[in-house]
């Protein structure tokens, strides 16, 4: 299984992912958190050019989409096939909103991302004010927003966000502005409603109740 937690900067996209997994792992089931840009040689050029100063737009979707078959062909991949839930923090629908703000034709994008990468079985999109997500991000830092970071840019990745999350048939928009308590129950509601729903009717009542009951806690 794999969930995909996207939102614009501030949207405390990492929390919840370190947060579902606690939920998961406690529940019995074994997951892989990881989180893109990745670590590798593409991603970190692309945190650098975040601070340095943007890369053409050409050339930035290029690591993107380098970074991201990376992360898919080592790590997701096969975490899915050990059985594992993956939990990314960012995805491809990450890309389609930030550069889709940069020019790029979101359809488009769309369509050559999942031509690398699994569809999710869970999109949670965190929503939230694009100021109230600037206030948060200078006060979490000292330094000087990103490139990535500046309001006019959230503001346009907000409005794509919350347009894929609406097409998208497992995307489901969370209010950002609730405690990070809140937000990690609404996203283990959305896993018991969607894609754990099946594993749930395999179980016998007193399994199901008991993962239930660690989901939600």
């Amino acid at each position: 299984m794999l969930i995909a937690i996207e939102g614009i900067d501030g949207s405390g996209k990492s929390t919840q992912a370190t947060q579902l997994s606690r939920l998961l792992e406690g529940a019995g089931f074994v997951t892989e958190v990881t989180r893109e840009p990745t670590a590798g040689q593409y991603g970190l050029e692309l945190r650098r050019s975040a601070r340095a100063g943007r890369l053409p737009r050409e050339r930035e979707l290029e690591l993107f989409m380098l970074d991201r078959r990376e992360h898919v062909e080592a790590c997701i991949e096969p975490a899915l096939q050990r059985g594992e839930i993956v939990i990314t923090d960012r995805y491809y629908f990450s890309t389609v909103a930030y550069q889709g703000a940069r020019g790029f034709e979101h359809t488009q994008l769309l369509r050559d991302n999942e031509a690398i990468a699994p569809k999710p079985d869970l999109l949670c999109v965190i929503d939230l004010p694009v100021q109230l997500a600037v206030e948060r991000i200078e006060q979490g830092r000292r330094e000087t927003r990103t490139a990535f970071e500046q309001t006019a840019m959230l503001t346009t990745c907000r409005d794509i966000f919350l347009g894929l999350a609406e097409t998208t048939p497992c995307g489901v928009v969370i209010d950002g502005e609730q405690s990070p308590e809140l937000i990690t129950q609404r996203i283990a509601m959305a896993l018991l409603e969607g894609p754990l729903s099946s594993h749930l009717g395999r179980l016998g009542e007193a399994d199901r109740e008991a993962v239930v009951s660690a989901l939600l806690r």
